[in-house]
């Protein structure tokens, strides 16, 4: 359960005392003083374990406890302490200099609540306050990639796999759309912010260039929405996206995703896959922590290794009527997945430890009928205790049988 602290803050060091331990501990600076934090008392500027938020920032806090210890660096400030586990994070972390921290205030946009581009035209409103509220995407007919810059100049850039000849590019500053003349375009800003950068004509998403030397590229994508232009996400393609909170593929063009392509975007929320989608590879969804909702198509047949492994808030899943093969290690770990429709008439060829690591009481939905094909299907036997029909409800056996495997549960360490 999450925890909200308000708290104002002077020079003084005080402790502020939780009620539990918790894996996630941020601080909101609402005030116009930086403020220091610790896990222990006689905090210094400077220490390798104390944090610094600035003036309308936040930051996450290392502690090893229930105690978070904090004072202001000069005068007085006003903020607020959040405390989460997994499954309700308000904030999203980049790596900046020797902490973690994002901007909080709320997206700048024109009087009328709507973002207009340089030439004039009005598009979808985007009056949104990123850490707080859903992103409403951009209904234009463009991709659009919103880049958040904090340093006063930098150059991001987009990576390509193919374009056509007419491929355009406006990079939301007021310079107007140019033509996309490179494979790998770069533009450079005059100051921070926030800029929604469009693109037509992009064919394909080439595969990721993890850790560049000029920009930290992961971090400042929030959000992506891809047109029917795209028919491609190589290998990678947007792996280790650490920023990146919401991806609307629906409207591609997309018929093949390949491995690892979203895998370690711990900050996205959910995934929507196009119908034009057969299969989902491995690792396609791998340690995506925050991912809540998982849409599958009707057209999915196979669901390999690994692929929705670690995606500890997701908790449901409806496995479609095409599907054949669920690979080794699927839902691994997906800790709080509660229900599961899977429905094939014939149970998937099943690989090892599937759904291994899920709750104790965890139940697999099955059509009508075919209860006891699923039960005695290899793989599947494994799970035959947490297995009903449609329609079907816990009976008291079912019952007792997940309550006495909740008390041998190893207890959570939520440091």
């Amino acid at each position: 359960m999450s925890k909200i602290i308000p708290i104002s803050i002077t020079t003084t060091e005080q402790a502020v005392t939780l009620d539990a331990t918790y894996q996630f501990v941020w601080f909101r600076n609402m005030g116009e003083n930086d403020v220091l934090l610790s896990d222990h008392s006689g905090i210094v500027a400077g220490d390798d374990d104390v944090m610094t938020v600035k003036a309308g920032e936040s930051g996450r806090i290392s502690t090893s406890g229930k105690t978070v210890y904090i004072k202001a660096v000069s005068g007085t400030s006003t903020g607020e302490i959040h405390a989460q586990n997994f499954s309700d994070v308000p904030f999203k972390s980049r790596a900046k200099g020797g902490g973690q921290s994002i901007t909080v205030e709320p997206l700048t946009v024109n009087d009328n609540g709507v973002y207009t581009a340089p030439t004039g035209k009005a598009y979808s409103p985007v009056s949104v306050d990123v850490q707080e509220q859903p992103w409403q995407p951009l209904q234009d007919g463009y991709s659009n990639f919103w880049f958040e810059l904090t340093n006063d100049t930098l150059s991001p850039w987009l990576n390509f796999s193919a374009k056509t000849e007419s491929a355009v590019i406006d990079w939301g500053d007021g310079s107007g759309e140019q033509a996309l003349d490179t494979l790998r375009p770069t533009h450079t800003y005059s100051k921070a912010g926030r800029y929604i950068v469009k693109v037509k004509g992009v064919t394909g998403i080439a595969s990721n260039i993890y850790y560049s030397t000029e920009f930290n590229y992961s971090s400042v994508v929030k959000h992506i929405e891809l047109n029917s232009d795209v028919a491609s996400l190589a290998n990678s393609a947007l792996r280790y996206f650490f920023g990146l909170e919401d991806l609307d593929i629906s409207n591609s063009s997309i018929s093949t995703l390949n491995a690892y392509c979203i895998s370690y975007c711990s900050s996205l929320k959910s995934i929507e896959i196009p119908s034009s989608v057969t299969s989902i590879p491995t690792q396609f969804a791998y340690m995506d922590f925050c991912v809540q909702s998982v849409t599958l198509p009707s057209t999915i047949t196979s669901i390999l290794g690994d692929a929705f492994r670690q995606c500890m808030c997701l908790k449901s899943i409806t496995i479609p009527q095409a599907v054949t093969n669920i690979g080794n290690s699927a839902f691994l770990s997906c800790n709080a997945l509660e229900t599961i429709h899977c429905q094939p008439i014939s149970p998937p060829t099943f690989g090892t430890n599937v759904f291994s690591g899920l709750s104790s009481d965890f139940i697999i939905y099955v059509p009508v009928g075919t209860g006891e094909t699923y039960k005695a299907a290899s793989g599947w036997s494994t799970y035959a205790d947490h297995i009903l029909e449609e329609g079907q409800t816990p009976n008291r056996m079912m019952l007792a049988k997940f309550n006495s495997a909740k008390t041998d549960e190893p207890q959570d360490d939520m440091r």
